[in-house]
């Protein structure tokens, strides 16, 4: 758990073995960009599954080394 900026250092320097993603079906007007400042190198991730919930969309990847 953390912020968007915590979130973006892990991803920059490729610090993660998985990344999971909640969506919501909520519009913000604004916020910090979470894939925002990550870089210009590709991030190949493998999707291990995905849940659907009425309230949320959530998705599990695995980083691929």
């Amino acid at each position: 758990m953390g912020g968007a900026n915590i979130i973006q250092q892990f991803l920059e320097l490729k610090l993660f073995d998985e990344i999971h993603i909640h969506i919501a079906p909520v519009l913000f007007a604004e916020g910090t960009r979470l894939f925002d400042c990550i870089g210009k190198d590709r991030v190949e991730l493998n999707k291990l599954k995905t849940i659907d919930t009425p309230a949320a969309t959530h998705i599990y990847y695995e980083a691929v080394k």
